[in-house]
């Protein structure tokens, strides 16, 4: 059994393991970092810390128009370090057992093929559970722990 967090990027719903979110803030002012990959929003300060904004419309190939309302920042680990997750709104928490978890088509292709993990039914809503530290190839990871610390 694990509780997921729930959020929306574009129309699609995905769901993040809860123990790797740190929190769920409103959008703070991004400094933009020069010659960082797309992806890369850049960097907020929050409580003395900076790190890294991944928006992850942009990574998951949606298209990213301006924030809205709803958009969040969720604070998630990756790799034992904070980055902010850019969504477009957050759903719910949702507590899901082994038999709620389907494997992902085989079919998937493309970018998100490698982090869908499982695909779990909701009534007529179809979630994909990430793994968040795939979401990042190494070298990614890497370059935004050095991000982190150079800013």
């Amino acid at each position: 059994m694990m509780q997921v967090a729930t959020f929306f990027v574009g129309a699609q719903e995905y769901a993040l393991d809860i123990l790797r979110i740190k929190e769920i803030i409103v959008p703070l002012p991004i400094t933009r970092v020069p010659r960082a990959p797309a992806f890369i929003e850049g960097i907020i300060e929050l409580r003395g810390a900076v790190l890294p904004v991944i928006d992850l419309r942009k990574r998951f190939g949606t298209d990213a128009g301006p924030p809205a309302r709803s958009t969040k920042y969720v604070l998630a680990t990756v790799a034992r370090h904070v980055v902010g997750l850019i969504v477009d709104r957050v759903g719910e928490v949702l507590t899901l057992d082994e038999a709620d978890l389907l494997a992902p088509p085989e079919l998937a292709v493309g970018e998100g093929a490698r982090f869908v993990t499982a695909v779990c039914r909701r009534g007529d809503r179809m979630i994909f559970v990430i793994d968040i530290d795939q979401v990042l190839s190494e070298a990614e990871r890497s370059d935004l722990v050095r991000m982190g610390e150079t800013a």
